[in-house]
């Protein structure tokens, strides 16, 4: 089945996902969500504990009825809409755009700092994608590109040519960056075709991840991002520290050792972004700084991520020590 098979043949709706898990409906902490409903990739779901409710991949994706009564959090954590500089284009740091390059994901993450964000405001035509590539041809200060969203690898391989094909146009940009978790949900979109893009690309292409839990990497994925690897290809991990889901020492352990196994270099452990309604994932700073002191005792440098918090204004990522 192709990526975009199983992007159209998702669990959208908890029951269904509930009965494949073999866990009952009528659990009494899970609610139903019309405002940011659920979907689960198959291939994701398939990685989770049949039978437990507690299962660190479930509770991302779970809808719980604390989402409904706990207080605090807000609708943009990160006050993006001061950066917004034309539809989809933010500029938080210098030297580089960050940029919606889709309003899609392949999965809805419950802890998302961007759960609230008005992606059908945002929705870039080719008239936008003119703008920014005009944008970064006239700002020679800029030197890297974030592809972001939502899900950037969403878009099918023929668009994502296009796209970097024109950055490769502008000779000051240094980096391009992608920020996806789809190939981690989705194993299946790793094609031969988008790995011969970033090959042909002149601009390194680095490939940021977004997992949390070393059980989202399987035995087969593992084998494909090794594969991946040889053929120059840079991943990065970034997680969030998540109550319930990574918040040991022995978790985090195992996170980043299977990382540094599939060949993705540790880039940050995040403090989860003071999002509204989903407070229940929250972790403190004095714990979090107790799980990143002793990690540091059990993994060599190379594979310890920075501990850090994204604070608006702040001018870079914040180290939490």
């Amino acid at each position: 089945m192709s990526w975009q098979q199983e992007l159209q043949n998702i669990f959208k709706t908890i029951p269904e996902l509930l009965a494949y898990l073999e866990i009952s409906q009528d659990h009494p902490s899970i609610f139903y969500d019309s405002s940011f409903p659920i979907k689960v990739p198959r291939s994701f779901a398939n990685r989770m504990l049949k039978g437990n409710i507690d299962c660190p991949l479930l509770k991302q994706v779970l809808p719980v009825q604390s989402e409904l009564s706990e207080e605090g959090g807000v609708y943009d954590p990160l006050m993006e809409d001061e950066f917004i500089e034309d539809r989809g284009i933010l500029q938080k740091f210098q030297h580089r755009l960050l940029v919606i390059a889709s309003g899609h994901c392949a999965i809805h993450c419950r802890y998302c700092f961007r759960r609230h964000f008005p992606y059908d405001e945002h929705r870039f035509s080719t008239k936008d994608w003119t703008i920014l590539f005009e944008r970064l041809k006239a700002d020679r200060s800029l030197n890297e590109v974030i592809l972001s969203g939502g899900d950037p690898l969403t878009l099918p391989d023929n668009r994502l040519e296009t796209i970097i094909h024109q950055l490769n146009t502008i000779d000051h940009l240094e980096i391009i960056r992608i920020h996806s978790r789809l190939p981690i949900v989705i194993p299946s979109r790793l094609t031969s075709e988008l790995q011969s893009i970033i090959r042909k690309s002149k601009i390194p292409v680095v490939i940021v991840f977004h997992i949390n839990h070393p059980q989202e990497l399987d035995a087969s994925l593992i084998k494909t991002l090794k594969d991946w690897q040889q053929v120059g290809c840079v991943f990065f991990n970034q997680a969030v520290l998540l109550k319930g889901v990574n918040d040991t020492v022995t978790v985090q352990e195992n996170l980043w050792r299977t990382c540094f196994k599939a060949g993705i270099q540790a880039y940050y452990l995040h403090q989860f972004d003071d999002v509204k309604n989903a407070q229940h994932f929250k972790v403190n700073k004095d714990q979090g700084l107790e799980i990143i002191t002793e990690l540091r005792k059990r993994l060599p440098g190379f594979m310890m991520p920075s501990y850090v918090q994204e604070i608006p204004f702040a001018g870079s990522k914040v180290p939490i020590v």
